[in-house]
């Protein structure tokens, strides 16, 4: 799903959050799981995620104000961003947007018996000590 075969765990385990909320996006819009996302594309990749239905917009671009609003206003239940934040592509906020939206519905199958074998390596061992306040903190501390 959004680890390749071929990727070497060193490297998995060395991708961040944004990387990883980049690869769940681009898998959400079946494009290569490993394709960069432009910082200036984000917000239009991310509404096309949301497969949002409303006829009158068809991407984040063609009206910005009107895309964020929707996009906000579906999941107000799930983060508190603003459409503002969205508009100004201050690039934490549209992650944690991003991050709200995949802790709430990822949409990813879970891992089969043979998949958590396969990728036993790379999945994250409770006993590291960290939080999820923690991680988060560290991450958005970060420049």
């Amino acid at each position: 799903r959004l680890v390749k075969n071929n990727e070497d765990p060193d490297e998995v385990r060395k991708l961040s959050g944004q990387q990883w909320l980049q690869r769940w996006i681009n898998y959400r819009n079946s494009k290569p799981v490993l394709q960069e996302i432009p910082a200036d594309d984000y917000n239009n990749e991310l509404f096309t995620s949301m497969k949002l239905n409303n006829d009158e917009i068809e991407e984040f671009s063609s009206s910005p104000e009107q895309a964020a609003e929707t996009m906000v206003n579906q999941n107000k239940d799930v983060s508190n961003i603003k459409s503002e934040d969205l508009c100004n592509n201050n690039r934490k906020l549209q992650d944690l947007f991003a991050a709200d939206l995949f802790e709430d519905e990822s949409g990813l199958d879970k891992l089969s018996e043979q998949e958590k074998s396969e990728y036993k390596s790379l999945l994250k061992s409770g006993s590291r000590g960290k939080s999820d306040i923690d991680t988060f903190t560290t991450w958005i501390n970060t420049a």
